[in-house]
Parts: C-alpha cells; structure tokens; sequence
C-alpha cells in the first residue's frame, strides 16, 4: 500500500504558494482597478467591458497555452519554461498598472493603463494552468486528492479572509499592494523551480505517440465548469442570504471550509474513486439547495455544503487529471479555468439580477447537469 510519504509535499506546498498569489494579485487588481481608470477618465461601463474582455480572452488563451505546455513537456520533458516566462510578464506588467501614474506624459499614460490591464491578464493565463498540471507530478492518482488538500486549504483561507485582507490591501495604497502582489509570486514562482525535477524525470511520451485529442472530453469539461460555477454561485447567493442575520455567519463556514480540506483529502484518498467523490459532493450540493428552498434546519444546511464543497475542491483536479489521462491536460485544465471565468463574469453582470425563482431554476439544472456529466465516466474509470 502507498504511504503518505507518497506525497512529495514540498511541490504541493509551491504550487499551492503559486495559486495563492494569483489570488492574491486578482484580489489586488479587482480592488484598485476601477479606481485606477476613472482617475484617467474611463466610464465604469469600460471597466465593466474590460474585466469581461479579459475572461474571453482567458477562455482562448489559457488552453492555447495550456497546449503550448503540453508540447514543452513532451519535447523538453518540462513545463518550467512557460511558467517562468509568464511569471516574470505578470510580475512586471503588475507593478507597472500604479507605476503609469508617474509618466509624465499623461494622455500617452491614460491609453497604457487599459493596455498593460490586458497584457497582464494575458500574462497570468501563461502559466496558471502549466502550474496547476504539476499537481500531477507530485503524487500517485490515488494521493492527489490528499495532495489537493494544501490547495484547498490556501484557497479556502483566501476566501474566508478576503475581505479583511481587501481592507488591509487598501490601506496600503496602489503602490505597494501592487509590488507585494508581484513580489510575491516571484518568490513563491523561484520556490517552485527549485523544487521541481529534473528535466529527464517523469518526462512523456514523444509527439508520435500521442493520443488523438480528446474532443468530447473538453466539451464535457467546458460543460461541466459552467454548470459547477452557475450552481455554485446560486447556492452561494442563497446561502448567504440564510446566514446574513448572522455576524461573520458567512467568513466562519468559509473558515471550516478551509480547515477541513486535509481531512477530506484523507477521506477522498480512503474511498479511492474519484467519480464516486465528485458525485456525491455534487448530489450533496444539488441537497443543499433544495433545503435552502424549503427553509431546512440551518445546520444541516450547512454540513451538507461543507461536505459537497469540500469533497469537490479537493477531488476536482485529480478527476480532469484522470478523464484526459495523461493526453492534452494543459488543454483540459487550461480550458476548465477560462470558463469558470467567463462563467463568472456572466452570471454576475446577467443572472445575478434576475428573479430568485429564475436563479433558483438555473442553479438546480447546472448542478443535476454537472452531476450527471460527471457520472457518465463511473464506468469508464471502473475499467
């Protein structure tokens, strides 16, 4: 039998330090950037267009360079380079969105600003999902959700803490929330290269032997991350609107949220079927809303949605991983990330303000939808 020891927890730790700082630097972009443009001039319909542009562009770009990486691994038996070359473009076109208030040349600076928002955002897809595929080389199939458990856990504090952390971000300035947000994933980008094989370990097939690309496996998976994101996001409308009579009601399930994701990474181990994990975490969201419906007893509420919403964060990846099998996961993965995020940007500037019993329809038929998608391979991976 695998041991924990299976793990190589130092990658995991990198990868989860990577994650967290985009988070960290999306918080930061998101907090300033409205600000930042309309100090130049720009409408807040621009800034609406703009984030929206950017998840388009997020949707094509992340599985062309997700395949990019793809090709790297298989010819230079590593993904680093894309990664580093995308981490040092974030890096540096982050701190230069505050920088372009000091240009002396303010109608030239006005029109820079939109630029290098766009040529950031097209700099974070380079290597997020690259990054994200080395959840792979860190663990045997059946340790990853365990594995999963660290990056569940940082973005779980991440989203407990967000608004406290959004406070203290503003408190500091554009300037230096900017610079922290760039220095940080420089140093956790160098933590991970040091960490990382060498290039001839875990290397993949040459190109000839590559499988025909997996068409209807991305189609499922572009499916599936818009049903998982729409169904969540209602859940969490509706849930919020439970536990708003609560103080910090909301912050403290985030909090157990992120506390549990060790111990169900353990459990998801344990069970050794990821299609069973994500079906039943799905079956246990698709619950939980129909007892926010019907006003069920808050705390079985919400134990049903810290169950399903763990069980899903820890057990999303390895079941990618698992349904490409080794062929185009930069594609997939690259793929699943873009569509959350448009799906995001949609539902917020569209379905969010749309008649409760609509948004309640929705959420229920993207989370029977996306259970259902995920079902279909229960046979597939018996075999």
């Amino acid at each position: 039998m695998i041991q924990h020891s299976a793990v190589l927890w130092r990658r995991v730790w990198a990868i989860a330090l990577v994650q967290g700082s985009v988070t960290l630097m999306w918080i930061t972009y998101r907090l300033y950037l409205g600000d930042l443009l309309k100090s130049w001039g720009f409408s807040p319909e621009f800034v609406v267009g703009l984030l929206t542009f950017e998840m388009v562009l997020g949707v094509v770009m992340e599985p062309l360079f997700g395949a990019l990486s793809d090709r790297q691994q298989r010819t230079l038996g590593t993904r680093l380079p894309l990664i580093s070359l995308g981490v040092i473009l974030a890096a540096g076109f982050f701190l230069l969105i505050p920088l372009v208030f000091f240009l002396p040349i303010a109608n030239v600076a006005r029109f820079l600003l939109p630029a290098l928002a766009i040529a950031w955002a097209l700099a974070m897809t380079l290597f997020r999902s690259p990054t994200m595929v080395l959840i792979g080389q860190c663990a045997p199939v059946n340790q990853l959700p365990l594995a999963m458990g660290i990056l569940s856990l940082v973005g779980g504090l991440f989203a407990a803490f967000r608004k406290p952390m959004g406070q203290w971000l503003l408190s500091l300035g554009s300037l230096p929330a900017f610079l922290l947000g760039s220095v940080v994933l420089l140093g956790a980008s160098l933590f991970l290269s040091r960490v990382l094989p060498p290039t001839n370990e875990n290397a993949e097939p040459s190109p000839a032997t590559v499988k025909a690309f997996p068409w209807i496996a991305m189609v499922n998976i572009a499916l599936f991350a818009i049903g998982t994101t729409w169904g969540t996001r209602v859940l969490m409308l509706v849930l919020t609107k439970q536990l708003e009579g609560i103080n910090n009601g909301f912050m403290g399930l985030q909090l157990l949220l992120a506390l549990m994701a060790l111990p169900m990474g353990w459990l998801i181990r344990k069970i050794g079927h990821p299609v069973a994990s994500l079906t039943t975490a799905l079956g246990l969201l698709v619950l939980t809303l129909f007892f926010l419906l019907n006003d069920f007893w808050l705390p079985a509420i919400a134990f049903s949605w810290l169950l399903g919403s763990s069980i899903l964060n820890n057990g999303l990846i390895p079941l990618l991983l698992q349904i490409l099998q080794g062929n185009q996961t930069g594609v997939g993965i690259g793929l699943y990330f873009g569509c959350v995020g448009l799906a995001g940007d949609i539902f917020t500037r569209y379905w969010s303000s749309k008649p409760v019993q609509i948004q309640e329809g929705l959420g229920l038929a993207m989370l029977v939808m996306a259970t259902l998608l995920c079902a279909r391979y229960w046979q597939r991976t018996d075999s």
